[in-house]
């Protein structure tokens, strides 16, 4: 049901945040230590393991979803046979994302979900994005997908132009802010 997909998708249960953070603030000094190549490469990993991932797994790919190279990289490598394993790697991703990160993991989840033909996931995915950051571009994606009724065979000609709309996108709102909002 609507309500079982959303629960799932809520995100970590509160006794389990601290913990989370913790994990999350080690996973992200790890992450900039492996520099740009190092975090794509260890995405593509991430993305093409069979088994469901790990908590560290999943914290790493929730840091990696907000990052705008890592969100074109998964959008790039989203097809029909890639699809699950995307899906698998994002619902894992989901249970341990926490505020900032939610947005752009339910919407890669979306996409993952979309792409494999879950059309109930993918609407529950845009309504919870819609309730934590429904500016997150990938939102905007997603709405037109569902709108329109994209079916998901349409995917590798609209690949390009996505990816480049979204590029543009991030290109325009700048690099991310720092820590100290430098």
């Amino acid at each position: 049901s609507r309500r079982d997909l959303a629960a799932g998708l809520a995100g970590p249960p509160g006794p389990d945040v601290e913990a989370l953070s913790a994990e999350a603030a080690e996973r992200s000094a790890e992450l900039e230590a492996l520099g740009v190549r190092g975090r794509r490469r260890l995405l593509r990993r991430l993305l093409a393991a069979e088994e469901p991932p790990s908590v560290s797994d999943g914290v790493r790919l929730a840091l990696l979803a907000v990052r705008p190279e890592c969100q074109l990289d998964a959008l790039r490598d989203l097809g029909q046979e890639t699809a699950d394993r995307q899906l698998r790697a994002w619902s894992g991703a989901v249970r341990r994302s926490l505020g900032a990160q939610r947005p752009s993991v339910l919407g890669l989840l979306g996409m993952a979900a979309w792409q494999t033909g879950d059309g109930a996931l993918q609407v529950v995915c845009l309504e919870q994005i819609d309730l934590v950051d429904p500016a997150v571009p990938l939102a905007a994606v997603l709405d037109w997908l569902n709108a329109e009724v994209v079916p998901p065979s349409a995917w590798p000609e609209l690949r390009g132009a996505v990816l480049g709309a979204l590029t543009d996108l991030f290109r325009a709102a700048g690099p991310p802010a720092s820590r100290r909002r430098r």
